[in-house]
């Protein structure tokens, strides 16, 4: 709270969500759930980062994640794999810039994709390609 009385009653709203895990095989994928709360859509940058960790220190890391998001009733409602390799590479470099995310490797595997998505809760499911396994990790920020 810093004193002003607007700070008070505005909503809250989260930023950005971050998990680093050991990401296996099967029922031992990397699962980070959240909720979009509220009558308006959200746009959201999600990524699974693997090569990307390996300039932090990381060791193990996995070499080429894969992720899909779904919806509270099951449906996969978007996917992503080797991050440019989509048509809209340029505004993702700008929304990782904009969101203080570290930009991706130019051929770097790590997945990486921009979506607009409805109130409600979502899991984002981050898996090896091939099943390989190593650390990874996960984040969902909010982008306007």
């Amino acid at each position: 709270f810093d004193g002003d009385e607007d700070s008070v009653n505005s909503p809250v709203r989260i930023v950005n969500i971050s998990t680093r895990a050991e990401v296996g095989t099967g029922d031992d994928v990397l699962i980070a759930g959240f909720w979009i709360v509220g009558g308006e859509k959200a746009n959201l940058l999600i990524r699974a980062i693997g090569p990307g960790l390996i300039e932090d220190g990381v060791n193990n890391v996995l070499a080429d994640p894969q992720f899909r998001v779904v919806n509270g009733a099951s449906e996969t409602v978007a996917t992503s794999d080797n991050w440019e390799e989509g048509a809209f590479t340029d505004s993702l470099v700008r929304e990782m810039q904009a969101a203080g995310a570290r930009v991706s490797d130019e051929g770097s595997k790590d997945a990486v994709t921009i979506v607009t998505l409805d109130p409600g809760g979502y899991t984002v499911i981050v898996s090896g390609v091939s099943d390989t396994t190593g650390v990874a990790l996960v984040d969902v920020f909010e982008v306007r």
